[in-house]
């Protein structure tokens, strides 16, 4: 870190960062499932699922410049590039696989967890925050990720690192004083990609895209100071219950549908 005054700060930084694999994604075993056909009345293969114990630990060499511009107690401005070189991720395909039946088996999508072999996200973020004197607060953020990888299908090459958004923000205001604090806050991302679905046309394999469209979520948060050792809590998620959705390939091909509830949780918190 260098400080090229009172309010000024420039910070640099590299790391080789490792993170382990999901569990889950390592010892889940072979989930298959069927459906009876009426003309035959025998159950067939439709489609499955399967973990991966040979999945390597994502693993990263990454370098970050920052500048910091700070203002009054809590205002702070700043801007931070940053480049990561990935040698290891875990992507989620779906292939065909071959799976005995009562019909004499067939050919069905399984989605699988792979190992992905390397990829690069290069970008920026820029933040600022402030506190006005009255109570009332604002937290926001924007980070561009230029990713790429090795990844292909039968339309793309170059595929980016899954799951990095190339777009993404969040924003955040509040109000606090001794009595209650509330908060709203609002995030958003653009499209990402989400593996390759994998299948049979005729004798020809083929393979498309799995993509996430756009989303982004508000929330609403209120906490009531009751005493010095009890508060209650009251929290809106997805207010305007926005909906997830993916598609393969081309967005007027969907894939995937999950609906958006909003959910409301109280409680209680005690502080001993």
């Amino acid at each position: 870190m260098l400080n090229l005054d009172e309010n000024t700060k420039v910070r640099a930084s590299a790391a080789r960062v490792m993170s382990r694999q999901r569990l889950f994604d390592l010892g889940r075993g072979f989930e298959t499932f069927f459906t009876r056909n009426p003309d035959t009345n025998l159950f067939e293969f439709t489609n499955g699922s399967s973990g991966n114990p040979e999945l390597d630990p994502f693993r990263a060499t990454q370098f970050d410049l920052g500048y910091e511009y700070y203002m009054g107690n809590e205002g702070l401005v700043s801007i931070t590039g940053f480049w990561k070189e990935v040698d290891s991720f875990i992507v989620t395909n779906t292939v065909p696989v071959f799976v005995n039946d009562q019909a004499g088996g067939r050919l069905g999508p399984v989605q699988l967890p792979e190992n992905g072999e390397g990829g690069r996200i290069r970008g920026f973020e820029l933040s600022g925050q402030y506190v006005f004197d009255w109570g009332v607060g604002f937290v926001a953020n924007y980070t561009f990720s230029d990713s790429t990888s090795s990844s292909f299908n039968d339309f793309d090459e170059g595929l980016p690192i899954p799951g990095v958004s190339k777009h993404s923000a969040n924003a955040q205001i509040y109000y606090q004083n001794d009595l209650f604090e509330a908060r709203t806050s609002y995030t958003w991302r653009s499209k990402r990609y989400n593996g390759n679905f994998g299948f049979n046309d005729g004798d020809v394999s083929r393979s498309l895209g799995r993509w996430i469209r756009p989303y982004g979520q508000l929330d609403a948060q209120l906490v009531v100071h009751v005493s010095e050792n009890f508060d209650l809590t009251a929290e809106v998620v997805n207010i305007t219950k926005e909906e997830q959705s993916e598609y393969l390939q081309f967005e007027n091909l969907p894939f995937r549908y999950n609906s958006g509830p909003r959910r409301i949780l109280l409680g209680g918190r005690f502080r001993f």
